[in-house]
């Protein structure tokens, strides 16, 4: 198996949600194996998924690190995001949250495109049963993706 250059001499990352694209829209599958078998993922795509993983999962829910996790999904179950206003504060708290689980994290030796820099919010879309949150993941090397976060919500 040959990889492309920009894997050599990388730590590389399982792909959780299989389909992901460089630039544009698709729709991904939450899948250790897609249809093609395992794929890899590293740099910005790598941090993007640490994000997104570590801000769906409920802060608590991993036995062997309670700290683990972010409280947005929670808040989004028990039904306390009726508003953007609600949205936004929430998003606010879970994204400071996972930065610093992140940057705790990460090592001076890791590739700067694997390291954080920030998460902003930048699109919200609030519909009956759920939301939708556009998110701009971005490495300390000025990379980024801007993962698209459908949040099923509590009545």
């Amino acid at each position: 198996m040959t990889l492309p250059a920009d894997y050599i001499g990388r730590r590389v990352d399982v792909l959780a949600f299989q389909g992901a694209t460089a630039t544009g829209s698709a729709l991904l599958e939450q899948a250790l194996l897609g249809s093609a078998g395992a794929s890899i993922c590293a740099g910005v795509q790598k941090l993007a998924q640490r994000w997104v993983i570590a801000f769906l999962q409920d802060k608590g829910s991993a036995v062997c690190d309670a700290g683990r996790g972010a409280t947005f999904m929670p808040r989004a179950k028990a039904g306390l995001l009726r508003t953007e206003l609600d949205v936004r504060q929430a998003f606010a708290i879970a994204a400071a949250d996972v930065s610093t689980q992140l940057k705790e994290a990460e090592a001076e030796a890791d590739p700067a495109d694997e390291r954080l820099d920030e998460a902003e919010l930048l699109d919200i879309g609030l519909v009956l049963g759920g939301l939708t949150l556009s998110v701009r993941v971005t490495s300390l090397a000025g990379n980024s993706r801007t993962p698209l976060l459908p949040i099923p919500l509590s009545p």
